[in-house]
């Protein structure tokens, strides 16, 4: 399940945006890794599809498990020992009809038979490897490829459960980003107004003491101006 992501307040200063942008990414990251831990668990990567452990007997060219006996082909090729191995350790375990292959030419069959299990574990293995930050191309092209192996009869729920989780978890995270980044846009255009602001008003006291000191100026003009009236006419005074 992904997390809550925090509930933004209408105005942020320029540090309150930047480590809302470092706590978002650092939920990015423990929920991408959570999305993949519960598929592989703590399985090493290059293992075939984590550490599922088949009950299902190997088998070799020309032979065949019980739900392999409806496959619309006989398995003759000498890497079916592989290919059943990496069937079995799929998780969960896989069981594919291939009737999608009927439609194909007989001597295809095999060949993409063998094709289709080789796509199915690449992809998975390949999930781990999806970041954050890729195209979301990656993930609907993965998508687009387990509609196909669903329809050869592979157990494709879990792995589109997560892959869409993902998805959802890089559109909120967008969403969220989108709205961290214009909120520190908005916050920095108003730090500019804020200097202005200040600027202003440093300018308005240079003003101001500017008026006081020109109407101290005046008033000492017209006392001057009064005395040299009283001097030129004594006897009014």
């Amino acid at each position: 399940m992904l997390p809550d992501l925090p509930i933004l307040p209408r105005e942020l200063n320029h540090v309150q945006v930047s480590y809302i942008l470092e706590i978002l990414l650092q939920v990015q990251e423990a929920t991408y890794v959570n999305i993949w831990k519960d598929f592989i668990g703590t399985r090493p990567i290059n293992t075939a599809l984590g550490a599922h452990t088949s009950t299902e007997p190997q088998t070799t060219a020309g032979t065949t498990t019980n739900y392999q006996q409806d496959w619309p082909f006989i398995k003759q090729s000498p890497i079916w020992a592989t290919i059943d191995s990496l069937v079995s350790c799929l998780t969960p375990p896989q069981k594919p009809h291939f009737s999608p292959l009927k439609k194909k030419k007989e001597l295809h069959h095999e060949g993409l038979a063998i094709a289709h299990v080789l796509t199915c574990h690449n992809l998975v293995q390949s999930l781990p490897n999806i970041k954050l930050n890729d195209p979301v191309d990656i993930i609907n092209d993965n998508l687009e490829v387990l509609v196909d192996l669903e329809a050869h009869g592979f157990d494709v729920d879990l792995i589109r459960c997560r892959l869409n989780e993902l998805l959802s978890l890089k559109s909120r995270a967008g969403q969220y980003e989108d709205t961290l980044k214009e909120l520190e846009k908005r916050s920095y255009e108003k730090l500019v107004i804020e200097k202005e602001i200040d600027q202003l008003k440093v300018e308005m006291q240079k003003l101001q003491e500017k008026m006081m000191h020109a109407e101290t100026m005046r008033k000492a003009k017209e006392e001057e101006f009064v005395r040299m009236q009283s001097n030129l006419h004594p006897d009014l005074c």
